[in-house]
């Protein structure tokens, strides 16, 4: 017989694991403007309707001339997700990367990434669903990609 005394922890337990496991790794594809074929990969975004929160990651610059990502940068901001699933990306570019040889490169600026992501056929961000905002102020559409497509920082 299970006693109240031994379920109590283990709910406690998920009431603290269950939150980021409601969470999931969130990536993007510039495909439109001067950083179009770029990628942004977020941790742990809440994708679940009303739920804000911090997220990070990072941006790879996508090298037209040379067709590769040749530089990394780290990314940080706030997501909403609208009672529709709509989701809003409110982010921070620092001007701090690392290229693709694994050297680093200093700089003192900080960009925005202002992108809103609407909702799939199925009401809920998913592969393919369409992007449009902002990158360092210039307009441009993506699209959510899987993750496995994001390369890995050097």
């Amino acid at each position: 017989m299970i006693r109240v005394r031994h379920v109590l922890p283990i709910l406690a337990l998920l009431g603290v694991l269950a939150p980021p496991a409601l969470a999931k790794d969130l990536c993007l594809q510039a495909d439109t403007g001067g950083y179009s074929g770029s990628h942004i990969l977020l941790k742990d975004v809440s994708l679940s309707a009303r739920k804000f929160g911090p997220v990070h990651g990072y941006f790879a610059a996508w090298d037209p001339v040379d067709h590769a990502f040749r530089q990394f940068f780290p990314v940080d901001g706030q997501a909403i997700v609208s009672s529709k699933h709509f989701l809003i990306l409110g982010l921070t570019m620092h001007e701090i990367l690392i290229y693709s040889d694994a050297t680093f490169f200093e700089a003192a600026r900080m960009l925005a990434i202002n992108l809103a992501c609407r909702p799939g056929p199925n009401g809920k961000i998913g592969l393919l669903d369409e992007c449009n905002g902002y990158i360092f102020g210039d307009t441009a559409s993506g699209h959510v990609i899987s993750c496995h497509d994001v390369p890995p920082i050097p």
